[in-house]
Parts: structure tokens; sequence; C-alpha cells
């Protein structure tokens, strides 16, 4: 996993509301500034929250509200920090795995060390969205600071392949949640995208609704 992308005090609400109610003990890898860990403590403040970080900064700023914050690549992850997965409930990637070399092996090796029934939660940008789709139109591929081309990301998901990252990697997909912001001339723009996927024969509902989503958030568990 390379270099973070830049953390916000702003937290993911669809991630949030995800997480069971009975969560006793959740593991965020990428803890970024602590954003989530603080809501969460603000309606469980007697859950464990361990945070994973692999930005010094991000960790230090993290440590004013989990439990405990481990300063290390997860894809490397130590055996102190495995041995925490052991008895945790919940498991959350907020905008985490595109950043991963191997985001595959990295669910296949976390699934052997989780209890069934532990629950994943995590939010993946969509790079079917609208936007990208009409940007490639015009040859314009390019990485940017932040957003769905942000220039840490090493990895791509659409709908579909979220699906099969984690169904590949022997998980239970309960759930897929999209994230839609209004953009200017979104409407029109899933318009187009409806009429093109009539012309080559798509479900056009099933590809404006995949377009529209700037980020899909999965819940899944282990079998």
């Amino acid at each position: 996993m390379i270099s973070s992308t830049p953390a916000t005090d702003v937290h993911n609400v669809d991630v949030l509301n995800a997480i069971p109610a009975d969560t006793k003990k959740i593991v965020e890898i990428g803890t970024g500034t602590g954003a989530l860990a603080r809501e969460i403590k603000k309606q469980h403040p007697d859950i464990t929250y361990v945070g994973v970080e692999i930005s010094e900064d991000y960790y230090n700023a993290a440590k004013a509200y989990c439990t405990r914050v481990y300063l290390e690549n997860f894809e490397q992850a130590s055996e102190a920090l495995l041995a925490e997965l052991a008895d945790c409930d919940c498991i959350i990637f907020a905008d985490v795995l595109e950043h991963f070399f191997e985001p595959w092996k990295a669910l296949e090796h976390l699934r052997k060390q989780l209890r069934p029934g532990t629950k994943i939660i995590a939010s993946i940008p969509n790079v079917q969205h609208w936007s990208l789709q009409f940007r490639l139109m015009n040859g314009d591929f390019r990485y940017a600071d932040t957003g769905l081309l942000d220039r840490t990301h090493l990895r791509f998901f659409t709908r579909s392949t979220m699906i099969e990252l984690f169904t590949h990697t022997g998980y239970n997909v309960e759930k897929i949640t999209p994230r839609i912001f209004a953009f200017p001339q979104q409407d029109m723009m899933l318009k187009k995208i409806q009429e093109i996927s009539v012309i080559y024969g798509i479900d056009p509902n099933v590809a404006m609704h995949d377009a529209a989503a700037f980020q899909f958030v999965v819940t899944a568990s282990v079998p």
C-alpha cells in the first residue's frame, strides 16, 4: 500500500450506518484522523475500537479516539495485529482497498483470521461513475490529488467487480449500497448512458444505477 489520500475530519455516514448495533469490537484499517472512530464512540463509548494506520500523522491523530492504534501496513500485518482480529465483530475498510497492491490476497488472508459471522464493511470508489465514462470518451484519464482518480489509487473497481472481490476471496456479500451525490449535469449524463446502453443491448436501468454511484458500501461476512 502506498501513501494515503489526504484525510479529513468528515466520517462516511453510510459506513457508520452499516455497522451493526450490537458490535463490541471494531478494527478499522486506514483510520485516517479517527473521524469514524469519534462518531462511533459518541454512540457506543464502551466499544473497543482498534485503528490501523500507515501514516504517522494520522496514527497520532487517531489515538485521540481509538482504544489503540497500530502504525503499520496491513498488507504486511504484524502478529500482534493479526491477534487483534480473532475476537473482533467488524472490520472496516473506508476507502482503503483501492490503495492495496493486492486487495484480493489481503482479504483472503484476513478471512483466515476471523471467526464466522464477522462483518466486513468497505466503501470503494466506483470507476464506472458517469463522470469517468465521459472523461474516457474524451481520452481524459488524469490522476489528481483526490477523487476517483486519486493518484494513490492502485486498483479500480465497478459494482460487479467489487462483489467478485469479496465472493472470490471467500465472503458472503450481504448488501451493496450506492453512494450518490449531486453533480452538475448528472441527470443529463445518466440519460445519455441510458440511451447508449439500449444501443448496446445492456439493461438501461442497471447501467444508470451503476453509473450514478460515486462509491459503493459493501457489507460482507465470513461464512
